[in-house]
């Protein structure tokens, strides 16, 4: 008896199972399967808690815009004493006058609120007019010293850019200032809290290339290095008082002496 009902169960069972129209192993079964896994994972991924946004990034290192700057009018309407002289080895200025007659507390000022222009022939006429009006000062401190007040805000509107061309740029002329007449260097110091604190957030900022070899400190053009440089300049030109400031603005700097 036991026997029968068991054979009994067997038939009914193969009765009520429907008929296989494909086998496993075959492909549209395979793809079945897939269909189906593909959206159970769809139906989870739904049913999952919505992650929040990435939160935003400070922006530290991010560029600014650039402050207007009035040297590209003063350019047009030809109120600078200078040209572009092109020459065989590398493009110069050519002045109205020698530059002794100029008056430096009128013209300095306008040629360093020009660092901050990018364009051509604007970006090159005002650095190399800094870089010549410098030289033209060497031995004379009575033409710089009395522009310093009106130095500053130019050379910290450059410095707070965050452009890397532009802070080379600046950072170029101030260490050019410093070294053109004895006692410039001392005169600075007070205004350090005004453009030292920019130079704190970049001299720390390093280059990583792997094992490949970076050329910008050769060429001047490394951020940190640049920093440096200018920071050893100021201490050793800046009197007793000069690492002081710079410490207190600067704090990772260690003294060069």
């Amino acid at each position: 008896e036991e026997r029968m009902r068991r054979k009994l169960a067997q038939a009914t069972n193969n009765q009520l199972r429907e008929p296989e129209l494909f086998p496993e192993s075959s492909r549209v079964s395979i793809i079945r399967k897939r269909n189906i896994l593909r959206q159970a994972e769809m139906d989870l991924s739904s049913q999952r808690e919505v992650l929040p946004p990435p939160k935003p990034k400070a922006g530290a290192y991010r560029k600014k815009d650039v402050p207007t700057t009035l040297f590209p009018i003063r350019y047009k309407r030809g109120e600078l004493p200078c040209a572009i002289e092109h020459r065989s080895s590398a493009n110069g200025l050519s002045w109205v006058c020698p530059l002794h007659n100029l008056d430096y507390e009128h013209y300095l000022p306008i040629f360093v609120d020009g660092i901050r222009c990018t364009e051509n022939p604007y970006c090159f006429l005002a650095r190399q007019g800094c870089h010549e009006l410098l030289e033209g000062a060497q031995g004379y401190p009575d033409r710089v010293i009395p522009c310093i007040p009106e130095l500053i805000k130019p050379l910290r509107l450059a410095l707070t850019t965050n452009h890397p061309d532009i802070i080379l740029a600046a950072l170029t002329f101030l260490k050019e200032l410093v070294l053109c007449n004895y006692g410039v260097g001392e005169a600075l110091v007070p205004y350090y809290r005004q453009l030292l604190s920019v130079l704190n957030l970049f001299l720390t900022k390093r280059t990583n290339i792997g094992d490949a070899i970076d050329y910008s400190q050769f060429k001047g053009n490394d951020m940190s290095t640049a920093i440096m440089e200018t920071l050893e300049v100021l201490e050793k030109n800046g009197g007793s008082n000069a690492f002081i400031n710079i410490k207190y603005m600067v704090p990772t700097y260690e003294s060069c002496r």
